[in-house]
């Protein structure tokens, strides 16, 4: 069995993971450490929540570390435009604060100086930190490009990159910036690219810009960490809402994590929420970065039990309070399933998730089940929240398909996502405020008055 003592890391760094309690790595950490340390590229294949960060900090941050900066005298500072010689590209602010927060956790007491940069802030602040002198920054691709175009940064320096989410990176449209920051780094340069799932896109990066990487796949990366316990609860869309607060009432602890498909559904299940008492924040794309900050700050210390969010936090966050995942909605695919349950217990131990499935997911879940190979996993139904059954579910049960079945005793929620109107513009109740406003409209205006109200002056 394999500890920390046995990676033969620099000594500042030793002793950090000794003083956080950490013994025995994490089969990520223990089969990466080593290439990278060595400065071998690595692409590394694992899911969500195996202890990936520090599978490419601690090497990068020990070669750092045993190589100082060069300089022209002995004694004397780096040259700042010299000193940055290690790049971590993130997808997202949050994925690139919680990085560069490890980092600081990891190097504490050494020399090393580390910031990070991402988009929606000040370019400036930014700007005069790098200008300053770093060894190690931890980016978005925009937010590198931005530097670069306003000559605020030089990557001539760098030997290490590390690309974390790259399958993330693909899904929003960055591998183009990536390609380019990579031309703009000179070789030799040692490469970490670090992903859950291996689309061709990025298989074609590696093998454009990778030197004979180490391959290495921690289970398979479509499959869920195994330290979580899972339960699929079937129900009606009606009935979500009074279902989530029986089990917040009755069922879960503290750190409750809920994924909604939407923004405007994250906002809906928060407002309920708060309105029934419990202490919830939110994370979406339509908050300030401010506002996220907060809320999962709030969240992190415990101040708030509950944070809603879409799937912008669902990669790459390391919420060591999150101790229980609630698929509120139904991820589109397997792999984004694997990473929303994957931050369940992510700062160890063993979580639960907990997946509503209604009566017209059926199709989509067959293919989650289909890609995360999760055929022992068995729905359940909650007394008092059965949901109605359809035709498809009928057969699945070996009902006889027509058959009435049992009458649903489902509780109205307080409020849910009204079914999409066909009638478009003008349908709901916002359409019915306006066809009343138009046949108001159209109703003759008496003589001697204003359309608009008031008195009609008379002709001169």
């Amino acid at each position: 069995m394999i500890h920390f003592s046995d990676l033969d890391l620099h000594p500042i760094l030793a002793r950090n993971v000794g003083q956080m309690r950490f013994q025995q790595p994490r089969p990520i950490q223990a089969e990466a450490i080593p290439p990278l340390r060595d400065g071998r590229d690595v692409l590394g294949l694992a899911p969500t929540g195996t202890g990936k960060t520090a599978a490419f900090l601690l090497p990068v941050m020990h070669q750092l570390l045993s190589r100082p900066p060069e300089t022209d005298q002995p004694g004397r500072r780096p040259d700042p435009q010299t000193r940055l010689r290690a790049l971590v590209l993130g997808p997202t602010r949050e994925l690139v604060q919680q990085i560069v927060a490890e980092a600081r956790r990891l190097g504490g007491g050494s020399l090393l100086r580390m910031t990070c940069a991402y988009g929606k802030v000040g370019l400036k602040p930014q700007a005069e930190r790098i200008a300053r002198g770093i060894d190690l920054l931890i980016a978005t691709p925009g937010r590198v490009r931005e530097l670069l175009e306003a000559e605020a940064l030089s990557l001539a320096s760098i030997r290490h990159v590390v690309i974390d989410e790259a399958d993330r990176m693909f899904d929003f449209g960055f591998l183009p910036q990536i390609e380019k920051i990579l031309d703009r780094i000179p070789t030799p340069r040692q490469i970490a690219l670090f992903t859950a799932t291996m689309p061709r896109e990025i298989e074609r990066l590696t093998q454009l810009t990778m030197r004979d990487p180490v391959r290495i796949e921690i289970e398979r990366h479509t499959t869920p960490v195994s330290h979580v316990r899972q339960r699929l609860i079937e129900i009606d869309e009606r009935a979500k809402v009074s279902l989530l607060m029986h089990l917040l009432e009755h069922d879960l602890q503290d750190g409750i994590l809920i994924f909604c498909r939407t923004r405007r559904r994250v906002g809906w299940v928060a407002t309920a929420l708060a309105r029934h008492g419990f202490s919830v924040g939110s994370v979406h794309g339509d908050r300030t970065q401010p506002q996220r900050e907060r809320a999962l700050h709030r969240f992190t210390e415990g101040d708030h039990r509950i944070l809603v969010a879409t799937d912008v936090a669902a990669r790459g966050l390391h919420i060591e309070t999150a101790r229980t995942v609630i698929n509120y909605d139904l991820p589109p695919n397997a792999e984004e399933f694997v990473h929303r349950i994957g931050r369940a217990a992510h700062g160890g131990g063993v979580g639960e998730a907990i997946t509503f499935l209604t009566p017209f997911e059926q199709e989509s879940w067959r293919g989650i089940r289909r890609g995360a190979k999760l055929y022992d996993l068995e729905p359940e139904v909650i007394a008092g929240f059965e949901p109605p059954a359809t035709e498809t579910m009928k057969r699945d049960r070996g009902l006889k398909p027509g058959t009435r079945g049992k009458r649903s005793t489902v509780p109205e929620a307080e409020f849910f996502e009204p079914a999409p109107s066909k009638g478009g513009r003008g349908a709901g109740r916002s359409g019915k405020r306006m066809r009343a406003g138009r046949r108001k409209s159209r109703q003759p205006i008496p003589k001697g008055e204003k359309p608009g109200g008031g008195v009609r002056k008379p002709p001169k």
